[in-house]
């Protein structure tokens, strides 16, 4: 894949769950409200809107929900002794079940420090191991605007919200801001090709860039 087809393959995606997300309530993925026991829809729900942008791809024949891709070293395609565990929310393939597009999806929830060592890390190492490079497109949800209601969970766990400890007032002042300024100092985000990640402001869509 070149660099045009990825970025028209980006626009796709963005246009495409733009008008899902219009269809929503539009508090949906601004706030927690749809993020709740008894409501918990966001995710299984903007999940169901992105298989079915994948599965319009024109490459895509299957369309895969929570596939393991576990892999030992030993398997056709792959070094010898090395292993990866790689579990996307969505899956593109061809006839062939091989993986096209591969998609993830961080509802307010969990779109913490957990989109590092949980989903883009894994593809890194899948696409080290595997020495494939299907595009990866991970999707996040946080506002973009002062948001006084932003829960700020799992402060106490490392790896998921503990760089928000302490700081519930600068997370919600811009909780999109606040992540891209913890996410841009993992070693991972200087390896991001073929890997967009693309966040959800409330109704809108666009790729989250580190070199701004």
């Amino acid at each position: 894949m070149d660099q045009t087809k990825f970025d028209n393959l980006i626009t796709r995606f963005t246009t495409a769950l733009e008008g899902a997300l219009a269809r929503l309530p539009a508090d949906f993925c601004s706030g927690f409200k749809y993020t709740s026991t008894g409501m918990n829809y966001t995710h299984p729900i903007i999940l169901a809107e992105l298989a079915k942008i994948v599965a319009n791809e024109s490459d895509v024949r299957h369309v895969g929900v929570d596939v393991r891709l576990n892999w030992q070293g030993n398997e056709s395609g792959l070094r010898s002794r090395e292993k990866c565990r790689f579990q996307p929310d969505v899956v593109g393939f061809d006839d062939a079940f091989r993986p096209m597009i591969f998609v993830d999806y961080e509802s307010p929830n969990s779109s913490d420090e957990r989109i590092i060592h949980k989903d883009i890390g894994p593809y890194l190492r899948w696409r080290e191991v595997t020495l494939h490079s299907a595009p990866y497109l991970l999707f996040t949800t946080l506002p973009e605007v002062k948001s006084p209601k932003w829960e700020v969970r799992y402060t106490s766990d490392a790896g998921y919200g503990a760089a928000a400890k302490g700081k519930k007032e600068e997370v919600q002042n811009n909780p999109f801001q606040f992540w891209k300024s913890v996410w841009r100092l993992a070693p991972e985000i200087r390896n991001l090709r073929w890997v967009a990640i693309l966040n959800i402001n409330c109704q809108s869509v666009s790729r989250v860039r580190f070199d701004e």
